[in-house]
């Protein structure tokens, strides 16, 4: 008889694994936790470009929020075309600077993972 797991049991399994194969464990509780790291994480994926454009390697609210309106409230399939494609952001300084959000060089993305988070903004403490 095969033995009973319970959701989270096997959820922590999963996240094991994916940490395993490079994957980074971050602990994020809410919609802000999720804006929050992706402000991080999209600066240090374009820290080059943005270092090369305004001498540092992030964004001013005002930038982060240009970004933040060309990625909400999309669909599904908005979104994914949204991702694949650059984005034109122009900088506080009146340069621009072409933004990716993922590569299809798998070796060049940063891998997280985190358990349930909720993402209703509705719903936000």
């Amino acid at each position: 008889m095969a033995k009973v797991q319970s959701e989270y049991d096997v959820e922590i399994k999963f996240i094991e694994r994916l940490e395993s194969i490079g994957y980074a464990y971050i602990e994020l509780n809410n919609y802000e936790d999720v804006i929050s790291n992706f402000r991080v994480q999209l600066a240090a994926y374009n820290a080059e470009k943005l270092i090369e454009a305004k001498g540092t390697a992030d964004f001013s609210d005002a930038e982060f929020n240009r970004v933040l309106i060309h990625v909400d409230n999309k669909s599904v399939y908005e979104s994914a075309k949204v991702l694949r494609d650059k984005y034109i952001l122009n900088l506080d300084n009146g340069k621009t600077v072409y933004l990716e959000f993922f590569s299809f060089n798998t070796d060049r993305n940063i891998y997280q993972v985190s358990h349930q988070i909720t993402m209703d903004k509705d719903h936000m403490k």
